[in-house]
């Protein structure tokens, strides 16, 4: 039969709309692909965080009838990294990459709704519901590889937040949240058209053209407030004291020691819903101690204090076993680290308060050497106006007075940015620091500084503990309400860049259902693939199943 021509009519202004529609349903090719939307139907957010319910319905439409064997809902959550190797032997040089995984949850009870025959009709449109909730935490089989103790593997088993997403954040026009390209966590819908193939390896379900539909999702789960870390003296990520020699002048002998110390900050807490008009803010305590040489000498002048915030990230192309730190990241092939680095505010504090302490009556002030400092060194004793005192320098006499002084540091969180809670999975992790540094007057003077770990929680506002409570992004640019459009929608072939490692060959993909791709590790010209790790291949059955459930926190912490 021949068919007519797609621009044929039998006169001028012929309606040829039916001759268009039938070779539509003729021609192979995109123009027979089905059509998927998915829709939400509940109040839509940009940003999900635990326990939040968020349910719609999946639509498809075909313009050919097309067999099937199976439809899947999914919701997944994916970490994509690479580190760019630079070594001197060109063999080991190159980028090595790695593709996770986490989670999946898939909607339960689709059989019932499908067609009987398996084939969906022309004309006919497909609708399946869908209500999903956001986790707690990932099942145990998550994170399957050596770690060297319980709370790494802790940590890798909590939920992680959408981070890194450029695309979407392009998209809905969200702040930077500071990632760098080599790291990305990502979470969405991801709606599948399956129909099972025979080949040597058995049965496998192949994805038909075209059936295939995607939804970013922005979730950022709720994070504890953690107890300090256990962070010992002279650690090199972190520095909780300093002892400096103080001189009047370039040219003149010194007068003394000045030490400075503080202890972890009080959290950061986001709150997670977006609704607080507070900016995101905490206090951090600093204390001076002053040993002069002789009675004489007065404390030396001081000039500004300076708050910096450091975000690292740290990314890998292999599972850790441990919690990041610079020297790991540094050392080791495998892993890298991205920082940047925030001025938060300036501060003169040239009116502090110094308050003199007469000479020691017994043995028990005798000096004692810094090095012996642990986490939190101002334990010696505390004043009358409830100043910590720090431990004395290796300058101090205990014949002669010392001075003390204490400064309140408010750190404000800059509104122009997005900062994801602090968190550690198994490919990265983001944790922040915070950075003092105390300007002395006069000229050659010198500076002190700190660096302080510090972290980011989010909690409900109604939930959280007082102060430090508020918001790192105006409500404008992170809420809305109303249903989904398909601006916010992302599909087409980049969904493969989403939820799954990259085609090896670029053809058409069949979706290996608990089948993962293998390890490659190649040049610099290899980035079309991304491995998935043995370890995180899940049981026999793929990712059915594959949920998370909530999980018991226990006391350990990084």
């Amino acid at each position: 039969m021949a068919l007519p021509m797609a621009g044929s009519s039998s006169g001028p202004g012929a309606d040829n709309g039916t001759d268009v529609q039938r070779l539509k349903n003729i021609i192979p090719g995109r123009t027979r692909d089905p059509t998927i939307k998915i829709n939400l139907t509940s109040a839509k957010k940009k940003i999900y965080t635990t326990s939040d319910k968020f349910e719609g319905t999946v639509s498809i439409e075909c313009h050919a009838d097309t067999p099937f064997d199976e439809i899947s809902i999914e919701l997944a959550g994916t970490a994509r990294t690479y580190v760019e190797r630079m070594a001197t032997a060109a063999a080991m040089s190159g980028r090595s990459q790695a593709f996770h995984r986490f989670m999946t949850l898939e909607q339960p009870g689709l059989k019932h709704l499908w067609p009987a025959d398996r084939i969906l009709r022309v004309g006919i449109t497909y609708e399946f519901a869908f209500a999903f909730t956001v986790p707690t935490g990932l099942l145990p089989r998550t994170c399957t590889h050596t770690v060297s103790n319980d709370a790494v593997r802790e940590a890798h088993l909590l939920l992680p937040p959408t981070f890194g997403d450029k695309e979407q954040a392009k998209i809905a026009k969200l702040q930077d949240d500071l990632a760098p390209d080599m790291a990305s966590v990502r979470y969405g819908l991801f709606v599948q058209i399956f129909k099972y193939k025979q080949t040597d390896q058995g049965l496998k379900s192949v994805l038909i053209t075209g059936g295939v539909k995607a939804r970013r999702l922005r979730i950022i789960p709720m994070v504890e407030v953690l107890p300090p870390l256990a962070v010992g003296y002279g650690e090199g990520d972190y520095h909780m004291r300093q002892e400096k020699r103080t001189k009047p002048g370039m040219f003149k002998g010194k007068t003394g020691t000045l030490t400075i110390e503080a202890e972890q900050p009080q959290a950061l807490i986001v709150d997670t819903t977006f609704e607080s008009d507070y900016p995101v803010s905490t206090m951090a305590t600093v204390s001076l101690r002053f040993d002069p040489l002789d009675q004489k000498i007065t404390p030396p002048g001081l000039g500004n204090i300076a708050t910096k915030l450091k975000v690292s990230t740290f990314f890998s192309s292999t599972a850790r076993s441990q919690f990041p730190s610079k020297s790991a990241a540094t050392h080791d092939l495998s892993q890298g680290i991205h920082s940047e680095q925030l001025n938060l505010s300036a501060r003169c504090v040239n009116n502090v308060e110094w308050e003199k302490r007469g000479p020691a009556r017994s043995s028990a002030a005798a000096r004692r050497d810094s090095a012996n400092s642990t986490i939190s060194p101002a334990t010696t004793a505390e004043g009358p106006n409830n100043i910590p005192i720090p431990a004395p320098s290796l300058e101090y006499r205990p014949e002669i007075a010392y001075y003390t002084a204490r400064v309140l540091v408010p750190i404000t969180l800059p509104e122009n940015k997005f900062f994801v809670p602090t968190f550690h999975s198994c490919l990265l992790s983001r944790s922040y620091q915070l950075k003092l540094e105390l300007g002395l007057a006069g000229f050659g003077a010198g500076s002190l500084s700190l660096k302080l770990p510090i972290q980011i929680a989010a909690l409900p506002l109604e939930s959280a503990p007082a102060g430090g409570l508020g918001r790192t992004a105006t409500a404008e640019t992170q809420t809305g309400t109303g249903t989904a459009t398909d601006e916010d929608e992302y599909d087409g072939d980049d969904v493969w860049d989403f939820f799954e490692p990259r085609s090896m060959t670029g053809a058409a993909r069949p979706v290996r259902r608990g089948s993962l791709a293998p390890p490659v590790v190649g040049g610099v010209g290899s980035d079309d693939v991304l491995p998935d790790y043995s370890p995180y291949v899940p049981s026999a059955g793929g990712r059915r199943g594959s949920g998370v459930v909530p999980r018991r926190r226990s006391s350990a912490r990084p």
